[in-house]
């Protein structure tokens, strides 16, 4: 996604969005929301939109729910400075995500994907499973409240570099998840095959034990005696 120009999505809902000023990606799902804390979040971006129209603008997603999309549209259906677009497709998200200043948002996903680009979040909360993002300042919990959501914005709407200042480690990993795992099986499919060797044990009759044979590279027989080792641990009860 990152080696592919804007106009890539010019077919696509983005082609509105004019990419030269800030951009605040907006997103609301989450049935605790609905109704009031809604009609709240969407007049904090009425406000913020009139208020900076001229160097930002909002990207809302509008979640395909009548109860969000009704409330969307009447509180911010014509605004100037607001795009109302229905969700995208992952690889449009990523896009949009990347050039954004800032992320307003309830879902859980997203708070842990916005600091991949190091994009401040502002969480439309009260409460989140993903404490890791607000330890390692990367979001913000601000609620719903109308006013505490306009004054949460403006903050880093006004302060020059407030997305570089954000950009720290992020909590959730590297985004090299997958590729260490390729790396693990294949290295684990190469291993030695298993050697069968007996244990006589105290029993009268023997019992047979699958042993591994790790072969005599030091550096290797430490690598797969601990793999097992994680292994065996996973699989006890």
């Amino acid at each position: 996604v990152s080696k592919l120009p804007c106009d890539a999505f010019a077919a696509d809902p983005l082609a509105s969005v004019p990419w030269h000023k800030r951009i605040v990606l907006v997103t609301t799902h989450r049935r605790e929301s609905q109704g009031s804390p809604l009609e709240s979040i969407c007049t904090a971006v009425r406000h913020l939109a009139e208020r900076y129209h001229e160097h930002a603008h909002f990207v809302y997603l509008v979640h395909p729910s009548p109860a969000v999309g009704q409330t969307v549209h009447r509180v911010l259906g014509g605004v100037h400075g607001v795009s109302l677009l229905p969700p995208l497709d992952y690889v449009s998200l990523v896009h949009t995500l990347r050039r954004c200043s800032l992320v307003l948002t309830d879902s859980g996903g997203l708070q842990e994907e916005a600091p991949s680009f190091g994009i401040p979040v502002l969480i439309l909360r009260n409460t989140t499973e993903r404490p890791e993002g607000i330890q390692a300042g990367m979001s913000r919990l601000i609620g719903t409240d109308c006013g505490r959501v306009e004054r949460a914005v403006s903050q880093l709407l006004d302060e020059v570099g407030a997305r570089q200042q954000t950009a720290r480690v992020n909590p959730y990993g590297d985004g090299r998840a997958a590729s260490r795992i390729v790396e693990s099986l294949q290295s684990y499919q190469s291993r030695p095959a298993m050697v069968v060797k007996p244990d006589y044990g105290t029993e009268t009759r023997p019992s047979m034990v699958v042993k591994p044979d790790y072969g005599t590279d030091g550096a290797r027989v430490a690598v797969l005696q601990s793999f097992d080792k994680d292994r065996k641990s996973l699989c006890e009860p």
